[in-house]
């Protein structure tokens, strides 16, 4: 959900700024929910959804296939419909034939029908503007107006909100104040209505009910005609939701360089799969960087690494919804027209199987509005909106898929290397070598000891892992040792000695704090412990720095050191 630059350009004509499809939210028409558009949410989808109910009940009713909202891009640079703030209501008129743009108020809304729309335009208090009143008339076309948008105006329109919109959806015009609430629906088992809408038995209903689920949402699938084209084809394809795989072994497929098998075997790995048998490297690998754009599979070569992965039930749906949407983009378009043959034809190349496709459309078609329920629950489960649906969408992806390294000294070409998740695993990793080798080179006690367990270890699956403890061990060994006796340090002892100590330390090449067993002096105030006793030197130091004995970085390069012992020391005791 995202503000979006389109053709240069910020806001749209009303001033509301563009916005990608994830800022607006399919909605269903009240009194009409055979329609459904893309709206912006927020205040303009209340309005425009509201509108657009009256229109359907007091102007002429509403069609799915030519009315609309957001669209991605638009002739009109500045068009408002890139805001998602402007919709298109049967723009082919009355008669489905008589295109709108550009006729006169009375030749697109004939009387009675233009004064109705002034009248509602007048009850909308200025909230909405009507194409019809432009130079170049666009009577289809209806708008948030431009007084509508940022601060000034929220509290306005907000309280027109409260005084004429019902929570139901509907406008208070001709109709009063919000009804009743109406009583909860009926449970709906969607798998009978799968079963019914394509004629399989309940329990291959169930079974496949995610798949199909799945790739009617990805397809875009949105109203009656285009869930019941989908089953019917789809249907057909998979002899009747059976195969998810051809049943020849694809050797046919052997070197057809027209389906990008170029290597060796590609005929028999990139034979065809999912319910409309995608076929042929080059498909998987568009249908897999396609699906890891809608956040479906977690790497963008999913199905060319994984090709039998295409014929498993959870993505079996993928493939026709990548056919449908981008392969033969106007198959929706199609299908809202009802062609079954036009549709046979851009799935099949002729009509092989029409017959069969038609019943299974007739079928499909005449269960109406229950095929809605296909999208609108999964499993019984609540229906996700669209917004929850992105988000899970985009937290699957991120935790999923592999990304690059962003190290200095990657290897050049190196590609991704694992996922977010990995990554944190491998830093675990990394950081907890960097502090072991620290402490075992400063001599620490407990590290040096769990280093002898780790280089002893037999354990055949962490073979490299005990030699690298066995080196580690073998460089401490041969670095010189001059020791600071961290029990020795009071808080009463002369400074001089600790500077000295310190400059001592700091002029080795690669000194180390050594951890001595010896009793602390009986007039050590605190020597409960060695984290008191660290306390005590990081005192020290300090006291040192503010008398200038030491000089800031000196004293800096200490308390780094000191601070990566406190850690494990501060709980171990007088033993130390």
């Amino acid at each position: 959900m995202a503000n979006r630059v389109v053709y240069g350009r910020t806001h749209s004509e009303n001033g509301w700024p563009m916005v990608d499809q994830g800022s607006c939210r399919w909605v269903r028409i009240p009194g009409a929910e055979h329609v459904s558009l893309q709206i912006r949410e927020g205040q303009p989808e209340k309005i425009l959804r509201a509108f657009a109910a009256d229109f359907h009940a007091y102007v002429e009713p509403l069609r799915d296939a030519d009315s609309a909202c957001w669209t991605a891009t638009n002739s009109v640079a500045s068009s408002n419909h890139l805001s998602g703030t402007a919709m298109d209501l049967n723009w082919n008129g009355p008669d489905g034939r008589t295109f709108r743009l550009g006729l006169p108020e009375e030749r697109a809304f004939p009387p009675p029908k233009n004064k109705v729309m002034r009248e509602l335009l007048a009850f909308y208090e200025g909230t909405l503007f009507w194409g019809a009143d432009w130079s170049i008339r666009d009577s289809m076309h209806v708008q948030c107006s431009g007084n509508t948008y940022g601060s000034a105006n929220f509290e306005r329109v907000e309280d027109f909100i409260r005084r004429k919109i019902r929570p139901d959806g509907f406008s208070t015009y001709k109709r009063g104040g919000a009804p009743a609430p109406p009583p909860p629906p009926p449970q709906v088992d969607v798998a009978d209505v799968l079963a019914r809408a394509t004629g399989v038995t309940i329990g291959k209903a169930r079974e496949i009910l995610p798949g199909v689920i799945n790739g009617l949402r990805e397809s875009q699938c949105s109203n009656v005609n285009r869930i019941a084209m989908w089953l019917a084809q789809m249907g057909h394809e998979s002899a009747g939701f059976n195969a998810t795989e051809e049943y020849a072994s694809g050797a046919a497929y052997e070197g057809r360089r027209d389906l990008g098998n170029t290597q060796p075997g590609d005929g028999v790995r990139f034979k065809g799969r999912s319910w409309i048998q995608v076929t042929g490297r080059s498909n998987y690998t568009q249908l897999s960087k396609w699906a890891h754009s809608k956040g479906a599979v977690p790497t963008p070569t999913f199905f060319v690494d994984e090709p039998a992965k295409l014929a498993q039930i959870q993505y079996a749906g993928l493939g026709p919804a990548w056919y449908w949407t981008v392969a033969r983009p106007d198959i929706n378009t199609l299908s809202d027209r009802r062609d079954l043959l036009t549709v046979t034809k851009r799935i099949n190349g002729g009509t092989n199987g029409l017959q069969d496709r038609q019943n299974r459309y007739n079928r499909a078609l005449a269960l109406g509005d229950q095929l809605l329920t296909l999208i609108g629950s999964s499993s019984g489960d609540d229906e996700l909106t669209p917004e929850q649906d992105q988000m899970l969408r985009a937290i699957f992806r991120e935790q999923t898929q592999k990304h690059p390294s962003r190290s200095a000294l990657r290897k050049p070409g190196e590609g991704v290397v694992d996922t977010w998740a990995g990554m944190d695993l491998n830093m675990d990793g990394n950081m907890h070598f960097v502090a072991t080798f620290l402490r075992a080179w400063l001599g620490h006690p407990k590290t040096l000891a769990e280093l002898r367990e780790v280089a002893d270890n037999t354990d055949p699956a962490r073979q490299d892992d005990a030699q690298l403890a066995q080196a580690i061990l073998a460089t401490t060994a041969e670095k010189p040792k001059p020791v600071m006796n961290v029990g020795t340090i009071t808080s009463g002892v002369d400074t001089t000695a600790v500077v000295e100590a310190v400059r001592s330390a700091v002029a080795e090449a690669e000194p180390k704090i050594i951890y001595t067993a010896e009793p602390a002096p009986a007039d050590f105030p605190t020597a409960g412990s060695t984290g008191q006793r660290i306390g005590q030197l990081v005192d020290a130091v300090e006291q040192m720095r503010l008398s200038e004995r030491l000089s800031p970085q000196e004293a800096a390069t200490l308390k780094a050191v000191i601070s990566i012992l406190e850690p494990q020391t501060k709980d171990e005791g007088a033993q130390q």
